[in-house]
């Protein structure tokens, strides 16, 4: 019997490249997508997560075990930490974006680079930097790499503009603080690696393909 899987998004934009990661690296796996673009906005108009997002996460979380999901995967970075209040509405694994690649960054250097193009996104990160590092008990230096303008321009469709706009600021950001590895922190930098791996020998780890290999160990 197929086991499905329902991943939770914020932005319908990414649903693409989280099918096609998933096909190509957890085909075995049925995808039921879940997307609430209020949410989005709702963490854009408060700059935090509020009440009203808990208990939405809380419901989807609850909606995907009546369906039979084997887990819940947020692709949105920003709701990790309603994972956090969800895990004990349910009895399945709810795998957080942001966790299962900081672990691995840890384990290749202290100096860790976080790609962000939502200012959502960074906090929970350097929150789970924080936390898995003295669990560690490492020293690890975050360091956090804003690319301001890139998110606008993904969502007019304008892919180049996007990369360049990325590139560049990390190009920038490392002339002045040098990191041991980067975290491609969301799931629409997922289609960067490539294009990142041809311009520095620094290790590149991808958010959503740390996180489909921690879905694959827990539900299979």
């Amino acid at each position: 019997m197929t086991k499905s899987i329902v991943l939770l998004h914020s932005l319908a934009n990414v649903i693409p490249i989280a099918k096609q990661a998933f096909q190509e690296e957890a085909g075995n796996l049925e995808i039921m997508n879940v997307v609430d673009e209020t949410v989005w906005y709702e963490l854009q108009r408060s700059g935090t997560i509020s009440t009203l997002v808990i208990r939405r996460v809380c419901l989807y979380a609850t909606l995907a075990e009546q369906a039979n999901a084997c887990g819940v995967l947020t692709t949105c970075s920003s709701l990790s930490p309603c994972f956090e209040v969800a895990k004990y509405c349910v009895n399945i694994p709810l795998i957080r974006l942001d966790n299962p690649v900081v672990k691995q960054a840890i384990e290749i250097g202290k100096r860790i680079g976080l790609v962000a193009t939502a200012q959502t996104t960074v906090q929970p990160y350097l929150e789970q930097v924080d936390q898995i590092a003295r669990h560690s008990n490492k020293i690890i230096t975050p360091v956090s790499i804003f690319c301001d303008g890139a998110l606008s321009a993904l969502k007019e469709d304008n892919v180049k503009k996007h990369d360049e706009i990325v590139i560049t600021n990390i190009h920038n950001k490392l002339i002045r603080q040098p990191v041991d590895v980067l975290i491609l922190c969301q799931v629409s930098l997922h289609h960067m690696i490539d294009q990142l791996t041809g311009i520095t020998e620094i290790p590149i780890l991808s958010a959503l393909s740390s996180a489909i290999q921690e879905t694959r160990e827990r539900v299979e």
